[in-house]
């Protein structure tokens, strides 16, 4: 008796319908876990380049500083300067290595912003953080790093203003502000009441009293442009107007006010607060070049005293 083999040669093999959108829902599974974390490798890689980004503007400003024995001024608004309305970051531009970029624009003639915008239609990478979703206003680059003006609030204890000088807004009578005079670039020319920003009268390193690990020289204002701030073009400083501008707005430098960082977004930008697209928080650099990722939850008056360069205030933000 012969035995044969059954003939497997016609067999199928192949995924049920079960088994395979078994498959498909692991793969799923397996997706959903691993985006966030994707995610959050490439948000955590721009902010360190963020981070490196604004380290680069407190060495610009050391190197300004030792080649001018002061610091720069927040921008340029007085009297008797060609250059009128410039930023801050028009007069580093030689210290990011951008000479070439500078001398696109004839500085010995009469210019106000609106001339020197002609040199934001070149983008500058170290201006910009690679978080922020904006990066242009109106055809010309922006920044996101704003010179600390100073504090412009009370102290922890009630009804103990830093120096300032109060005005009356853009925004009529029901938005008193005290103009900050207590950051590294804060205003220090006094032309009869009002104060102006010249490079002639930037702040000294002799009148940062608090010390340069203990003072704020620049923070980030990254906002997505679509909560309704307001870019400007990163040429644009203070306006030649004087004290009303020097709440800081958005040319440049701008103070800290009573608002927490990543809370909120008001009336355009004046008295917005600092804050950025990354989470919990925003980048700051003081001004021996630490930067410091400083959370939304830091409390007020540590902002303020970060802010000031004289207080005397003791630095708990750091410990």
């Amino acid at each position: 008796m012969r035995l044969t083999q059954p003939n497997h040669s016609n067999r199928h093999y192949g995924f049920t319908l079960v088994e395979l959108l078994v498959v498909i829902a692991i793969i799923g599974i397996l997706v959903a876990l691993l985006v966030p974390a994707v995610q959050s490798v490439r948000e955590t890689a721009r902010r360190m380049n963020c981070s490196s980004n604004i380290r680069q503007f407190a060495m610009a400003t050391t190197n300004y500083r030792t080649a001018k024995q002061r610091f720069p001024s927040g921008g340029v608004n007085a009297p008797g300067y060609n250059q009128i309305e410039v930023s801050v970051h028009v007069m580093l531009l030689p210290y990011f290595e951008q000479t070439s970029l500078k001398n696109l624009v004839d500085l010995t003639i009469s210019n106000d912003h609106t001339v020197f915008a002609s040199l934001a239609t070149n983008r500058v990478p170290i201006f910009l953080c690679p978080s922020s979703p904006d990066e242009q206003f109106n055809g010309f680059y922006t920044h996101h790093y704003y010179g600390i003006q100073g504090p412009a609030d009370e102290l922890a204890n009630p009804g103990v203003l830093y120096n300032g000088v109060a005005y009356d807004d853009f925004f009529g009578a029901g938005f008193d502000e005290v103009a900050s005079l207590e950051g590294i670039f804060a205003p220090r020319r006094l032309i009869g009441t009002t104060y102006f920003h010249d490079p002639k009268t930037g702040t000294l390193e002799t009148d940062v009293s608090d010390g340069l690990s203990n003072t704020l020289l620049f923070g980030e204002i990254s906002w997505e442009a679509s909560k309704g701030f307001t870019y400007q073009p990163w040429t644009r400083g203070p306006s030649d107007t004087g004290v009303p501008s020097v709440d800081g707005w958005n040319w440049g430098v701008k103070a800290i006010t009573d608002r927490p960082i990543n809370s909120d977004i008001f009336n355009g930008s004046n008295k917005t607060a600092f804050g950025s697209t990354h989470p919990v928080g925003a980048n700051f650099v003081t001004a021996d070049g630490s930067v410091k990722f400083l959370p939304a939850t830091t409390d007020m008056a540590v902002l303020f005293a970060l802010a000031s360069r004289e207080s005397g205030e003791i630095n708990t933000a750091f410990e």
